[in-house]
C-alpha cells in the first residue's frame, strides 16, 4: 500500500481578507433586441445588446437605505429591460420573494427586492432596486 499526502498549506503566508461588504457598487440597464437583416439574399437574425446609458436621466445607489434608483427617459419600455449591476467582492446577490433575476429581460415596472450577502458569509443586506421614467 503507497499513501501519498499532498498540502499546500505553508507557515508565514499572510492571512487573506474575509470580505465583509454587502454593497451595490454600480447599476445599469441594457436593451435586447432581435435584428433580420439580409444578407446576400439571406435572412440573418442576430441578438443585439445595447446599454441604456444615453436613455438613463438618473442612477442613484443609497447605500445607507440600501436603495437603488434608475429613471430612464419615457421612451423606455421597462417591461422588457435588463437590470445588472456590480457588487462587493466576492459577494453574491439573490432575488427575494418573486423578485426578477438580474441580467435577464424582464418586466421592472415594481420595485425589486434582493438580498447580498458578503464573501464571508457573516453579514447580509436587503437591498431595492426601483425603476422608472421620467
Amino acid at each position: 500500500m503507497v499513501i501519498v499526502g499532498v498540502s499546500s498549506c505553508r507557515l508565514g503566508l499572510d492571512e487573506l481578507p474575509l470580505y465583509e461588504e454587502t454593497e451595490i457598487i454600480k447599476a445599469w440597464g441594457l436593451k435586447r433586441e432581435v435584428v433580420t437583416t439580409t444578407v446576400q439574399e439571406k435572412e440573418r437574425t442576430t441578438v443585439v445588446q445595447t446599454k441604456l446609458d444615453s436613455k438613463m436621466v438618473s442612477n442613484e445607489i443609497d447605500a445607507e437605505n440600501k436603495i437603488v434608483s434608475i429613471v430612464f427617459e419615457e421612451d423606455v419600455d421597462l417591461t422588457n429591460i435588463i437590470i445588472a449591476v456590480d457588487i462587493s467582492r466576492g459577494a453574491i446577490i439573490e432575488p427575494l420573494e418573486d423578485s426578477n433575476k438580474l441580467g435577464i429581460v424582464a418586466n421592472w415596472t415594481n420595485p425589486q427586492k434582493y438580498l447580498v450577502t458578503a464573501a464571508n458569509n457573516d453579514f447580509k443586506k436587503e437591498w431595492t432596486i426601483t425603476i422608472s421614467k421620467n
